[in-house]
């Protein structure tokens, strides 16, 4: 569900695991994977969850935040993988304590989200799956930044899949 005041996207649910806060927060590093088990033991509402880890020190408002963010631009980017279903628009009023500021309006959203999918099947011409595991070759190529030797390293591993080298770097 995604919720607009004023034309500007300002909440969004899913229940798709992967979009909930507890994987988002998993997802930025800014939890690991026993602390994500846990949240997923306890279980609760969407609040309560970035609410205790906050009390309990696991993370900071600004993490919560960014992750907040980050769940509702997920939301918004992954709708436009789906190639056919169906929609309606209801008037109501939004709980203001869901509401999260974004950096980009509806507009740039959208231009981004079209934008994305471009991109992924692109590079899903090359990667088959994100199930993949990916392997050096031996070739030797220009010159690498410190950022594109660190997701080397991940690949150097031979341990990770395309998601997990994604989420790690």
């Amino acid at each position: 569900e995604l919720f607009f005041e004023g034309g500007e996207v300002v909440y969004a649910e899913s229940t798709f695991v992967n979009e909930n806060l507890p994987e988002v927060l998993y997802d930025l590093g800014k939890i690991n994977e026993t602390t994500l088990k846990k949240i997923h033991e306890i279980g609760g509402t969407n609040q309560s969850v970035g609410k205790v880890p906050v009390e309990k020190g696991v993370i900071t408002t600004k993490d919560l935040w960014l992750a907040s963010r980050q769940q509702v631009e997920s939301i918004v980017f992954n709708l436009f993988a789906f190639m056919e279903g169906g929609f309606c628009f209801l008037s109501g009023n939004i709980d203001q304590d869901k509401v999260v500021r974004l950096s980009m309006n509806t507009q740039n959203m959208i231009m981004e989200g079209l934008r994305r999918v471009d991109e992924r099947a692109l590079y899903m011409r090359d990667i088959s799956s994100l199930d993949s595991v990916p392997v050096l070759s031996d070739q030797r190529g220009q010159k690498l930044d410190e950022h594109e030797e660190m997701l080397v390293d991940l690949i150097r591993e031979g341990r990770s899949n395309v998601k997990e080298i994604l989420r790690r770097s």
